[in-house]
């Protein structure tokens, strides 16, 4: 972790596996986050983006299991 000049936790960093990379970059994982982006960039106001990034990943965990 790196800590700011506050003190406040400002950067993780985690080891990323080949595999987590192979699935990170499977067609469908794509078009998933293609789809997010589009849609909080373009049509999600300030208060949705939060609710949205979380349906993202619950809806990303979901994929990469399949």
């Amino acid at each position: 972790e790196i800590k700011g000049g506050g003190g406040y936790i400002e950067r993780v960093y985690f080891e990323i596996t080949e595999s987590n990379i192979e699935q990170w970059n499977k067609p469908h994982i794509k078009e998933s986050k293609k789809a997010f982006l589009h849609l909080v960039v373009n049509e999600t106001d300030d208060k949705e983006k939060l609710e949205q990034f979380i349906n993202f990943c619950e809806d990303t965990i979901f994929e990469v299991r399949i």
